[in-house]
């Protein structure tokens, strides 16, 4: 028969006090003293409150008298928390899937949410993003970051117009043949004796700042069309309602997180998994509906940020405008001619569409 395991020694075991105690204090001393010894910006940092944390634990081990069997229990206690949060999870995430396939969840077709799930926008200098090259079975972006247009003439002699808008120009939804632009693109070539070619410029949650933008690259780059038609209204007002500020893009504070080293990419592991657990999110959603969020978490007006909804307003409506001088200006200048479109949204109200209307400088 196998003999059984000898207990260590107590030299062994006084060895052992030692390294933990001393690594301890090490890791203490460490993390109280980065500051001042100029080894971390000041006040208390993650990095120090782990080691911090990690210290204390050794310190608590060398004082233990049985410091393995306390290492199995706390080993026990760990494995079992961890596999009761794991099939808490798997619980969670077969509750929003059983939602999803019996109609509880948003009202999209299996195409459209795959799509939804597939997209992605890549960086593009001065307008922020712009669509990546993507076919999903009658929806396709072409390796320049525009949605398609069947039919569009490739003569260099074609009639030529642009079309910008945000995700109701691009057709988010929709296949590539039933798009504004396609649609434009049939009629023009019934109407006119030339070939004509309608381009698709418009990008998911764009503004008319970003589509102005993106108007001066393309005449600076050589581009003359002949028309350019401009679909805008609703993200220009969304962009103010997300930040509760006029003339800005859509998801300012996530972007310019991003850029200041605050987002995602800097998140703690513990933020990154809480942000993806559908154990968290059913948890939130049922605190939301039994009203016990708390006040800080809870959906907050125009009052509570201290933003005047008709300040606001007046402010997209006039940036809107100085936007549309500014296309009218560039395209005097090169050639085309330009007409602007406010998307028909119940959101405006007879004040709000009747000063659009006549402004005739848009």
């Amino acid at each position: 028969m196998p003999k059984p395991s000898e207990p260590l020694s107590n030299r062994t075991i006084r060895t052992l006090r030692i390294c933990a105690s001393s690594s301890g204090i090490v890791l203490v001393l460490g993390a109280l003293f980065a500051d001042p010894l100029g080894l971390s910006a000041p006040g208390l940092g993650r990095g120090q409150a782990a080691l911090l944390v990690l210290g204390a634990v050794l310190l608590a081990v060398s004082l233990l008298r049985h410091p393995l069997r306390a290492y199995v229990t706390l080993a026990v206690i760990v494995f079992n928390v961890l596999a009761m949060l794991a099939f808490l999870e798997l619980a969670a995430t077969a509750c929003f899937w059983v939602a999803g396939r019996s109609g509880a969840g948003p009202p999209v077709s299996g195409r459209h949410a795959r799509l939804l799930e597939s997209h992605r926008a890549a960086y593009a200098p001065f307008v922020v993003w712009r669509e990546q090259e993507h076919s999903e079975g009658c929806f396709t972006i072409g390796p320049d970051g525009r949605r398609v247009t069947p039919g569009a003439s490739a003569d260099p002699r074609a009639y030529e117009v642009f079309c910008f808008g945000g995700s109701t120009m691009i057709g988010w939804g929709v296949p590539d043949s039933l798009t504004i632009p396609s649609i434009l693109q049939r009629d023009l070539t019934r109407r006119l004796d030339v070939p004509v070619r309608v381009i698709n410029f418009g990008q998911q949650a764009y503004v008319s700042t970003q589509e102005l933008i993106e108007l001066m690259l393309q005449l600076r780059s050589g581009a003359r069309p002949d028309l350019v038609i401009f679909y805008d209204g609703v993200n220009d007002a969304y962009a103010a309602f997300q930040s509760g500020v006029a003339g800005v893009h859509e998801n300012l504070s996530d972007v310019s997180a991003r850029f200041s080293g605050t987002g995602e990419s800097r998140q703690s592991i513990l933020a990154c998994l809480a942000g993806h657990s559908n154990l968290l999110a059913l948890v939130r959603l049922l605190s939301e509906r039994e009203g016990r969020l708390p006040a800080a978490d809870r959906p907050v007006d125009y009052a509570t940020i201290g933003v005047s909804a008709d300040s606001l307003s007046s402010s997209i409506v006039s940036i809107y405008e100085a936007d549309c001088r500014m296309a009218l200006a560039m395209c005097r200048e090169y050639g085309p001619e330009v007409a602007f479109f406010w998307q028909p949204v119940l959101g405006v109200g007879r004040e709000d569409a009747g000063r659009l209307r006549t402004r005739r400088s848009c």
